[in-house]
């Protein structure tokens, strides 16, 4: 599948970008490929930023592999997932940390959301290129919003890490897939994610 994202910055709305993110899942693996692109004034100083994520899916939803960051003009950090060690593992000497079950990356984490579709508050280890953390998701319940093309009934969930705030809407009628993405961070600078296309195949 594809989705494209509409990205705005601030309450006015300003579009400063979009994001694309495709995906292959199959009954064994999956890969999820995100590439955000600043438009207009924000293309100024702004750089694209590309992230995957590609693993395993499992009866309990995605187990992640490995997980690459990287913006324009710098080196890609990543983190490796070993579930037979229960290790992940940090590009660039930034050393390693223990998997609990369930474990997702930045990516994966809002798919495996899409997976389990919950109607409740939710917690999840989450890795990013760097470090380990816990993500818990409080639920703030049943929504409509307009997003591709339309009014969709969404599920809207919220977590705070590390002083940033980010809330997610899922589209059930979609695949559970998020359709709207918001992230305010420590500063408060708000960027805001919009799905205006999706295309599901197969």
């Amino acid at each position: 599948g594809r989705m494209r994202y509409v990205v705005t910055y601030g309450d006015g709305g300003f579009i400063i970008g979009e994001t694309v993110q495709e995906w292959r899942v199959d009954a064994t693996a999956y890969s999820i490929r995100s590439v955000a692109t600043p438009r207009g004034l924000a293309a100024l100083r702004g750089k694209t930023r590309t992230q995957s994520s590609a693993g395993e899916v499992t009866a309990a939803g995605l187990r992640p592999r490995e997980f690459r960051d990287q913006r324009e003009g710098r080196p890609a950090e990543s983190a490796s997932f070993d579930w037979e060690q229960a290790r992940v593992t940090f590009s660039g000497d930034r050393g390693d940390g223990r998997l609990a079950p369930g474990t997702q990356d930045m990516i994966s984490v809002f798919y495996q959301l899409a997976w389990l579709a919950p109607r409740e508050n939710i917690e999840m280890a989450v890795a990013t290129a760097g470090r380990l953390g816990r993500w818990n998701f409080e639920w703030l319940g049943e929504e409509t919003i307009a997003a591709v093309g339309a009014l969709v009934a969404t599920l809207h969930l919220r977590t705070r890490a590390d002083g940033d705030l980010t809330e997610v809407w899922l589209a059930p009628a979609h695949g559970g897939l998020p359709v709207k993405i918001r992230h305010v961070d420590r500063k408060g600078d708000t960027f805001e994610q919009t799905a205006d296309t999706l295309e599901i195949q197969g």
